[in-house]
């Protein structure tokens, strides 16, 4: 999990710094636990919408998305000036929806749906983010693994006039009264931390 190992990670070690007193377990998996049986207290998770059947989900921050490749494959291949174009190009796919389609929309409202198509495929947003570092191609990833690249010009940003849309990273829990009040306190800090303004999208288009 990019988001994890970048960003809450961190965000751990700042919190039990302010409350030495409280013991975490953090477990980086991609699938999401059932809270009763795995004795979760809190899972952190992007989603479209919170759409979480008896649970509770506060919402921490906006996942926004950049479509981006390396200077060096641009030498070589023109950048596209519009989504039908990425059919011409080396497309890396981090896989985030079972359509496996990126959507862009135009300043006009217009909707552009293509399927990328390229020789590079994962389910981690650093390894796509490492393939575009290393020529290979154009891809899309979240801000918060892409931002650092994208303010160093190690990437450029393509298609910058077309918005890809935006997800949400939410904490999901129980909804119990009694909740522990050192949950209730790391689901605030969270939110403190990241915000609608998160730091990572800092100087960035």
């Amino acid at each position: 999990m990019a988001f994890g190992r970048r960003h809450l990670v961190p965000a751990i070690s700042r919190f039990l710094a302010r409350y030495p007193d409280v013991s975490i377990d953090l477990d980086l998996t991609q699938s999401f636990p059932d809270l009763v049986t795995a004795g979760a207290d809190v899972v952190i998770r992007q989603a479209d919408e919170p759409l979480l059947v008896a649970l509770v989900a506060r919402r921490l921050a906006p996942v926004r998305w950049v479509a981006c490749a390396s200077p060096g494959y641009l030498a070589r291949h023109a950048a596209p000036s519009t989504p039908a174009e990425l059919a011409g190009h080396n497309c890396l796919v981090y896989y985030v929806n079972s359509r496996g389609e990126w959507t862009f929309t135009d300043a006009a409202c217009r909707v552009h749906t293509v399927r990328p198509r390229g020789n590079f495929k994962a389910n981690s947003a650093d390894a796509v983010l490492h393939a575009a570092l290393g020529d290979l191609g154009i891809g899309v990833v979240p801000t918060f693994a892409a931002g650092d690249a994208l303010r160093s010009g190690a990437l450029v940003q393509v298609l910058a006039g077309y918005r890809l849309p935006e997800r949400g990273l939410y904490a999901a829990y129980l909804p119990n009264p009694t909740m522990a009040h050192s949950t209730r306190l790391f689901v605030g800090f969270l939110s403190e931390c990241f915000g609608e303004t998160p730091y990572w999208d800092r100087d960035l288009p």
